[in-house]
């Protein structure tokens, strides 16, 4: 029996649009590229992600002829795990970990009548509160070059973020259970920054380069520095 991993490719490219066509490029030179990248030498089944990555982006670079330029590309190794370079830092490589943690919270301004917030919350304000599923995207970039800062590794990421942030917010009402939001309106974009602030120092062998909270499938929030 023979087992592959199914893998997605993303890539971006940045230039000006045709004022004939309407194109910044034909795709099918993009499917082209890294159709040739990807097939020649060794498997990327065969490499770690972030080894994967780097061939990726160096053999779309040396096969490619702008403009438009390259921009970037991911790998999606799975639903919950990502690595990706863009043009803007070629020497680091940025590795995204995805997480769920379920909570509870109330939108409310302390400040505000119970109309007020209702006419500024809506059915958020109720309240007793109302419950999501968080999907939270944890973003951190290294060097390339893996002997320059050696230290990082996934578990060690896990360990942090199951440590920092999932034990402190699944299954609680963030209101009231949860310090960070006492006083502070739990709103995604307030939780998003808070994240951030738990995790920014705690993590080895890399830069925490962003922090992203789904509320639900339409709505999100990032934070950065």
């Amino acid at each position: 029996m023979t087992v592959a991993p199914f893998v997605i490719v993303r890539s971006t490219f940045r230039g000006a649009v045709d004022s004939e066509t309407g194109y910044l490029v034909d795709i099918r030179r993009i499917d082209e590229a890294l159709r040739r990248v990807l097939l020649s030498g060794e498997s990327i089944a065969d490499l770690a992600g972030d080894s994967a990555i780097k061939r990726i982006w160096h053999g779309l670079l040396e096969s490619w002829t702008g403009p438009p330029d390259p921009a970037g590309v991911e790998l999606e190794v799975s639903p919950y795990l990502r690595f990706g370079v863009t043009i803007e830092r070629t020497d680091m490589v940025r590795i995204t970990q995805c997480y769920e943690f379920s909570a509870s919270h109330r939108l409310a301004c302390s400040g505000n009548s119970e109309e007020e917030n209702q006419a500024v919350f809506g059915k958020c304000s109720n309240p007793n509160g109302h419950g999501h599923n968080y999907m939270l995207e944890v973003t951190v970039s290294k060097p390339s070059d893996a002997g320059s800062r050696p230290g990082f590794t996934l578990p060690a990421l896990e360990a942090v973020v199951h440590s920092q942030v999932l034990q402190r917010f699944d299954h609680k009402h963030l209101n009231e259970d949860c310090e960070e939001f006492a006083e502070l309106n739990p709103s995604v974009e307030n939780i998003a920054r808070v994240i951030w602030g738990l995790l920014v120092n705690r993590i080895s062998g890399a830069e925490l380069a962003n922090v992203r909270v789904w509320e639900t499938a339409k709505t999100r929030a990032d934070y950065c520095e």
